[in-house]
């Protein structure tokens, strides 16, 4: 019987997962401009794929948890930290850098990428020492 149920709660998720693939495409197209580079469709899907999967990973999460499924919690701890890590760097590089170079006024890709480090590396240096500040005055 334990076997049965894993395979419905993967199958679940594989189902869950399509389903949110889906919704993806159908929300790129429904919303995104013709004129939209391929590079920010795919950032925004892979920036969506990572938030809504956890709708699809935190059922099975649960069941495994719930179930005593030891040898699922290992593929499931996978997900978790790929999902999470992925989200990180989206949230803190990748998509701040595409937002920097698709309104960077430079002519070429180069001085584009150059202005979108630089001015991301302004704000990273600001959010530091205000972090600093902060934990000076908690001193």
């Amino acid at each position: 019987p334990g076997r049965f149920w894993c395979f419905v709660m993967w199958t679940f998720y594989v189902f869950s997962m399509l389903g949110v693939c889906v919704a993806i495409v159908l929300l790129i197209r429904r919303y995104a401009d013709s004129n939209v580079p391929i590079i920010v469709l795919v950032a925004t899907a892979y920036a969506w794929l990572t938030s809504m999967g956890i709708v699809a990973l935190v059922p099975l999460d649960v069941w495994s948890t719930l179930a005593d499924q030891t040898s699922g919690r290992v593929a499931i701890g996978y997900m978790w930290s790929i999902t999470y890590w992925s989200t990180q760097a989206a949230t803190w590089l990748v998509l701040p850098f595409y937002q920097v170079y698709s309104e960077a006024g430079d002519f070429t890709v180069k001085a584009r990428c150059w202005t979108s480090i630089k001015e991301n590396m302004l704000l990273y240096a600001s959010i530091g020492l205000l972090g600093a500040i902060g934990i000076g005055v908690l001193l």
